[in-house]
């Protein structure tokens, strides 16, 4: 691979292709960070021990420029204190996550430097006499290879028995391990893990049942499949063999997944499910464990042979939570998501008609008194967070621990849903950003923006996932109307249209981005010859791979943690995400699907990229590594092609620390400025 010279531009920012001089950060960072200063709350859930409140993620503003998100405790929606300090210093690119809080402090999970290999961690609070609480972390396991981690942390009423998966055996496999203590006020330390179940692919404890009996399990195929199973749990922390649970009425043979699960408290044989084992949408079915029998809540779309259900909903159902005898859940309605509650005394279903506009987060159940935090994300603010109540069916703001709305920069204009057709029919739909109307031009340029995964969904929220660069900012400061479409393969609209992508009818995607130009080049406001495409993870790929099938289509692209050549992404990649992610995009040990992946590689076919491109990674990316985008550099620049390359040090597939992500998206806005404006 050849060398690239590489200048550092910021703290933990280096580049080639381009220098400060280009970016003009005195001028660009006030503007640019002005838009994305909001930073988003992570809400954990609540605290299980004396002090009481509710656990968030957010920044510290102790290590303004390279810290990364703390876990804090927001204590009766009034004071806030920060909990840990695990994530400056030598600690950059760090990710806290999996924070289970119990009696005697907490346990989870923290990896460093983006690698996504994340060790586990415990943390014991002890109380003063006078009320002071002090924090003491230590960990439990520490990985000394970014290809082994610890996730899917579990931890039971009791809180005598914790679960989690580790690859140790075998970095492909995550295996089951229990972690038995006596007392729940002891140390994890003092007592050792122990390998309970040697899996053959992803196995995920998903929690107890709500009597602390059983553990419940999944085992993930792929995307559009999962297994169900239980296990009992012995008094050495062992546990029985796996028994697979399957859904009442479904063929075993049937591939299905789940999207939420939660157990009746009054009731251990109860199980609320959210699946798409009975409808092309995932829909709440209640799930009577004994019997084997199955209640439709929202399902739609029911064959003659199924009792119709109680509230038939024809959208994707997701989450489910129960509260007392209420089952709290919600349906993402055309990327927007609305609340609903379930009454199983009644059996009735009741939509929340003041819910918050926006894209629902996070909800978390104190497991004490029964009170309800929900956070929210919109296009005019990150992450609020609520209390709700579930019999008044309010919501009141916290007023701490969340970023205050800018009110210079709070004059958003809601994104318009639009459709269009694609080439064989299917109906496509994408969120329409436009500039204020003082900005509105009969030429205004259009910047297409491709959401990852590819099984996920582009939602009006605050900032595109994971990308720092705000919408507003290119349609408020510079003018470019932005369009986020979901294209076939993205969740939220049926199991068909998400699997209409898979493996061989990958081009099929790229077909919906070229149709979405089209639909553009038919509107008088849009200037057809500059067209602009921006994407992360897997819509940085689609980008490099749009701009290859289509030359003349685009006037520039923008690319981050971008795959660009699926022969060297499976030799990479985290070994425990190889065989999941051939599902999706195929599998390279297959002639015919390896000769399809070496078609779609932007990399192997760098004479048709004939436009500018901005690339952007971590040097510590799990998921798509440095190469693929130092080799697309690379390959571009032979052709005598543009390339501004970005790597953010010590980072992985999502940027954590301010320096990395506001100059990432200064960069961005620099290289639109120069390239399609």
């Amino acid at each position: 691979m050849t060398e690239i010279e590489l200048s550092p531009i910021a703290l933990n920012v280096e580049a080639s292709g381009w220098t400060t001089k280009d970016i003009n950060p005195e001028l660009l960072l006030p503007t640019v960070g002005a838009y994305s200063a909001l930073q988003p709350t992570s809400l954990i859930g609540y605290s299980n021990d004396s002090v009481g409140g509710v656990f968030v993620r957010m920044r510290s503003k102790r290590y303004p420029e390279a810290g990364g998100n703390e876990i804090f405790r927001i204590v009766d929606n009034r004071v806030v204190t920060e909990v840990t300090d695990l994530c400056s210093g030598s600690n950059l690119g760090c990710n806290i996550s999996n924070w289970v809080s119990t009696s005697s402090g907490a346990v989870f999970c923290r990896d460093i430097g983006g690698s996504e290999a994340p060790d586990l961690w415990e943390g014991l609070l002890t109380i003063s006499d006078n009320g002071a609480s002090k924090w003491k972390f230590f960990p439990l396991i520490s990985n000394e290879s970014t290809k082994i981690k610890v996730s899917s942390v579990k931890v039971s009423n009791d809180e005598l028995t914790m679960v989690f998966t580790w690859n140790k055996r075998n970095p492909q496999f995550a295996d089951l391990y229990t972690w038995k203590r006596t007392v729940k006020s002891s140390s994890w330390r003092e007592t050792n893990p122990v390998l309970v179940y040697e899996s053959s692919g992803y196995t995920s404890p998903a929690g107890f049942t709500s009597d602390g009996n059983r553990l419940i399990i999944f085992e993930v195929i792929s995307s559009s499949e999962q297994k169900l199973f239980f296990a009992d749990i012995h008094q050495d922390g062992t546990i029985s063999e796996l028994q697979r649970f399957n859904l009442p009425e479904i063929d075993s043979e049937k591939q299905y997944t789940f999207n939420g699960l939660s157990n009746s408290k009054s009731n251990p044989s109860i199980l609320y499910l959210s699946t798409n084992a009975y409808s092309d949408m995932q829909a709440l079915v209640q799930v009577n464990l004994i019997d084997s029998t199955v209640k439709h809540i929202t399902t739609p779309n029911l064959s003659a042979n199924h009792t119709s259900a109680i509230y038939p909903i024809t959208w994707e159902v997701s989450g489910c939570y129960v509260v007392g005898e209420k089952v709290l859940f919600s349906a993402n309605e055309d990327g927007k998501d609305v609340l609903y509650i379930f009454d199983s005394t009644s059996e009735t279903v009741k939509p929340v008609i003041k819910t918050p506009i926006g894209v629902l987060e996070g909800i978390s159940i104190d497991k004490k008194s029964q009170k309800i935090s929900i956070v929210y994300d919109s296009p005019s603010h990150p992450s609020q967070l609520y209390e709700f109540d579930i019999e008044t069916l309010s919501f009141k703001p916290y007023q701490v621990g969340v970023s205050k709305i800018d009110s210079e920069n709070d004059g958003t204009v809601e994104p318009e849903l639009i459709r269009y057709a694609s080439f064989d029919g299917t109906s496509i739909s994408a969120f329409l950003y436009l500039p204020p109307k003082e900005k509105i031009s009969s030429s205004m340029p259009v910047l297409l923006y491709i959401h990852g995964g590819p099984s996920s969904q582009y939602q009006p929220r605050y900032l595109p996932g994971n990308h720092p660069l705000s919408l507003r900012y290119l349609t408020d400061e510079m003018g470019i109307a932005c369009i986020a479409p979901n294209i076939r393969g993205s969740s939220g609209y049926g199991t068909a249209f998400m699997e209409a992508d898979d493996r061989l009818k990958r081009e099929d995607a790229l077909k919906d981005i070229e149709s979405l130009v089209d639909w553009v080049k038919t509107q008088a406001h849009f200037d057809s010859s500059r067209i602009g495409i921006m994407g992360r993870s897997y819509g940085g790929w689609a980008v490099l791979a749009a701009v290859m099938y289509f030359p003349t289509l685009f006037k520039c692209g923008l690319a981050t943690c971008g795959i660009s050549n699926y022969l060297t992404f499976f030799e990479n990649t985290g070994p425990w995400r190889a065989e999941h992610r051939r599902k999706e995009y195929g599998d390279e040990r297959i002639p015919e699907e390896r000769k399809f992946l070496i078609k779609i590689s932007p990399a192997l076919h760098p004479e048709s990229i004939k436009v500018p491109m901005y690339l952007g990674i971590g040097e510590n990316d799990t998921r798509v590594p440095l190469g693929e985008a130092i080799q697309m550099t690379n390959v571009i620049r032979k052709q005598g092609g543009d390339v501004w390359l970005f790597i953010g040090k010590k980072e992985g597939h999502v940027f954590t620390q301010k320096s990395v992500k506001d100059y990432h998206a200064i960069a961005q806005v620099a290289f639109l400025a120069k390239f399609l404006l």
